[in-house]
């Protein structure tokens, strides 16, 4: 692919792009619907299924919907933001870009509030932990949606965990604007390295399918058996001076897996980019779809996503959104959180990651101390606003106590055994 061709698909990126004193963020919250008498799995279908609650929030909001054929699979809501479906019917709100963290949590307590209006209506539970706690992937109908039924068996032939990353796990995700490329890929990489540490402190899935898993965080190793290509913390990005190119190039680099023309979704899995026989010289559709197949632990969906955080209580995943807002936003602290991220090189990178997805803050620094040292050291520079201060105060209270969700929920499973 020539030169001009590459820049072209950099576009796709560069929209992200907002002046600092417009900045906005978003967070995306994944929860589990769970059957509120036994924590059983609440299936898509049916009078009482998550396809019906969807409906029925729908009507009460006045949204507007988005289906495919004759499945209802997401809302649009009247005040910005969608509610959709992950591939296991885990449900997801996704708030509009605010402008910051009160704007936010207003927007979120909404969400929550219609969510408690379905809990009652449908005797179930919005459940907030990394892994499915009850049921295994093959216990859970996927969803009825072209793309994952193109995405499950070619991810699934890629790594052992694409089954349960698909329908047993679920996140908090935060997204941040960018400046321009050079600060959009400063935050990509600081992002990436920084990885292990965010993952330890919002580690919530010692359980999975009923046993524990040997994981503070199930859903982070189940991420580091995801196709390679897709996923994790990839070295090129994460590399001194990487840029727009090199995050180009690390996408093209895995092949297709379906385009969206007017009948449809069609599967081409496997065709690569350049082989691709596209309507018009590059469409820009195509090469969005494409970008949407890629989950590492941060990516550009025009804006900066932060996919670190194992599904969290609420007041935890607001405080992710502000931590990271006074990290990535705010220059000092972005400056402390480089020069924390390049104490390791990617080789100790990955060996951080892996102590994270197992023991969380009392996971191993490849270099000296624990992960709980290097996440109070993140807090210690982070430069929250005066009204953003009470949204950290849960970050600030799991860290003075030492141990993730995971890491207790872990000792709790243990005591119980032990005291039966």
């Amino acid at each position: 692919m020539n030169n001009a061709d590459l820049d072209a698909l950099t576009k796709a990126l560069r929209r992200g792009h907002r002046e600092p004193q417009d900045a906005r963020l978003g967070l995306e919250v994944e929860n589990f619907v769970l059957r509120a008498k036994d924590g059983a799995i609440v299936p898509y279908t049916g009078a009482r299924g998550v396809g019906a609650m969807l409906a029925r929030s729908g009507e009460r909001l006045g949204a507007e919907t988005i289906c495919e054929g004759e499945h209802l699979l997401g809302l649009r809501l009247p005040g910005g933001g969608t509610i959709t479906l992950e591939p296991g019917a885990q449900m997801e709100w996704s708030s509009p870009l605010c402008e910051g963290l009160p704007g936010l949590a207003q927007k979120y307590g909404l969400w929550r509030d219609e969510q408690r209006l379905l809990e009652e209506e449908f005797g179930v539970r919005f459940h907030a932990v990394g892994a499915h706690p009850t049921a295994s992937p093959d216990q859970i109908e996927r969803l009825p949606k072209a793309r994952y039924a193109v995405m499950e068996p070619w991810l699934g032939a890629r790594g052992k965990y694409a089954t349960w990353m698909m329908k047993g796990t679920c996140g908090v995700q935060v997204n941040l604007d960018h400046r321009d490329e050079d600060d959009a890929m400063r935050k990509l990489r600081v992002a990436l390295r920084l990885a292990p540490v965010f993952n330890a402190i919002f580690a919530n899935s010692a359980v999975a399918a009923g046993k524990q898993t040997g994981f503070a965080s199930w859903r982070g190793n189940v991420w580091t058996s995801v196709d390679p290509q897709r996923c994790g913390i990839p070295e090129a990005l994460a590399k001194d001076g990487s840029s727009f190119r090199d995050y180009v190039e690390w996408a093209l680099a895995a092949p297709m897996l379906f385009v969206q023309l007017p009948d449809g979704l069609h599967d081409i899995h496997g065709t690569r980019w350049e082989d691709w026989d596209c309507s018009c010289e590059l469409c820009p559709g195509d090469w969005d779809l494409h970008l949407s197949t890629f989950f590492p632990e941060a990516r550009f969906r025009p804006q900066l996503e932060l996919r670190h955080a194992d599904a969290v209580p609420p007041e935890l995943g607001l405080g992710y959104a502000v931590l990271a807002r006074a990290i990535f936003d705010r220059p000092a602290a972005l400056a402390a959180a480089e020069r924390l991220g390049a104490r390791w090189s990617h080789p100790q990178r990955l060996q951080a990651w892996d102590s994270a997805h197992r023991d969380a803050l009392s996971g191993a620094d490849p270099l000296r101390g624990r992960l709980l040292d290097r996440a109070r050291e993140l807090l210690a520079f982070a430069e929250p606003l005066t009204e953003e201060q009470p949204y950290l105060e849960p970050v600030r209270e799991l860290l003075a106590d030492g141990r993730s969700l995971g890491e207790r929920a872990r000792v709790e499973a243990s005591t119980s055994a032990t005291a039966s």
